[in-house]
């Protein structure tokens, strides 16, 4: 199978230099499902994302020079506050007062983090040039609710395979990097995974499709079981609750809840089960109690570089160096909790720490729900 997006990846560097839209598509595909993880052994070698973006830009230039895109669009609300954002993090990666700060607690790469930003951006900015009909964004839309199905399929398969001990993390590459290789961001898919499926379900006019799209989403709430988010957990309660109530099919809507609690009762494991015990009683857990400790000292930082912030991907030196009483048990490199910490501080890093940024994320989230979804694109 991974021979096959390894041949697509060539054809569509060809075919993106007419239609750049195919790129953007064939972007998504491979940030979604990241076949270059699940087939490693076809992409040795590879950079995919430079052999897709790279022919989708200069399809774009192309495209400029023949006057072929509607830049109002740019202009949306949402757009504006993203190209903020944006420019709040090269800011804080350029003037933070920690980006160049060595040292043992320095979890992340300032170089790496901006690189991967700036991919993620222009990637985006593209798409919103590029998407600019019903339907180009109905294929981006079916790509994407693809994708997470076949993971989907993997995260299953895993667990039916015996391939699965304890929490369940997505395909990595050769190194252990990838996207999928902390359980929380993986079990964040298919939190997202589910409405696409839902409202992937309500657009199909056969009923033998919409059901068998449906059918999906239990399994979609066992792949979430297996990674033992908590975090996953909440959010997946919380998008079923929303869909039920804002659900046009009454009926059907509210007979999701119900469906949620009978699978999660009968195929949540014990690992699910017993971490989610523990987030009423967040304060006396480990992982909990130092992201609380994490996000007091950002607060600290937020009021003490309130323009800037602490630099880019920067907040492991800045913590240890700003805060005034550092735990022993923080230390100790072998430590749980400390390894707790790295992560937890790898998940606020860009959203926490730095303040103009994390301003403009509320602001995009406040605007998601005035915005309408295809004029936002």
């Amino acid at each position: 199978m991974g021979h096959l997006f390894a041949v697509g990846m060539f054809a569509c560097a060809v075919v993106s230099l007419a239609r750049p839209w195919v790129g953007v598509v064939y972007a998504y595909l491979f940030v979604v499902l990241a076949p270059q993880n699940v087939w490693f052994w076809d992409f040795a070698g590879l950079r995919p994302v430079m052999w897709v973006l790279l022919p989708t830009c200069i399809g774009v230039i192309f495209g400029l020079l023949r006057v072929k895109f509607d830049f109002s669009i740019l202009l949306a609300r949402r757009n504006l506050f993203i190209l903020v954002l944006w420019l709040c993090f090269v800011m804080s990666y350029y003037l933070g007062p920690y980006t160049a700060v060595p040292g043992p607690y320095r979890f992340s790469d300032p170089d790496d983090a901006i690189a991967t930003l700036n991919k993620i951006m222009l990637l985006y900015f593209i798409a919103c040039l590029c998407i600019d009909t019903e339907q180009k964004l109905k294929v981006l839309f079916y790509v994407v609710a693809g994708s997470a199905t076949y993971l989907v399929y993997w995260a299953n398969d895993q667990y039916l395979t015996g391939h699965w001990l304890g929490r369940l993390a997505g395909p990595v590459a050769v190194n252990g990097g990838g996207i999928y290789s902390d359980e929380n961001n993986f079990a964040m898919l298919f939190v997202v995974a589910q409405s696409f499926l839902w409202y992937m379900g309500l657009s199909l006019r056969t009923t033998v499709l919409r059901w068998a799209c449906w059918l999906i989403i239990p399994f979609c709430w066992h792949a979430v079981f297996l990674t033992a988010s908590r975090g996953g957990l909440i959010g997946l309660g919380t998008t079923t609750l929303l869909i039920s109530l804002r659900s046009r099919r009454k009926l059907l809507g509210l007979a999701l809840i119900p469906a949620f609690v009978f699978v999660y009762l009968w195929q949540a494991g014990s690992v699910m089960k017993t971490r989610a015990e523990t987030i009423s009683d967040y304060r006396t857990e480990a992982s909990a109690a130092t992201r609380l400790e994490s996000w007091r000292a950002a607060a600290g930082m937020i009021a003490d570089h309130p323009l800037t912030g602490v630099g880019l991907a920067s907040y492991g030196p800045a913590f240890f160096i700003t805060r005034t009483s550092i735990p022993a048990r923080l230390t100790t490199p072998s430590c749980k909790l400390r390894r707790n910490l790295e992560w937890s501080l790898a998940r606020c890093t860009y959203l926490w720490c730095l303040h103009p940024s994390y301003r403009c994320g509320e602001m995009v989230i406040a605007s998601e729900t005035r915005i309408p979804p295809y004029k936002a694109v």
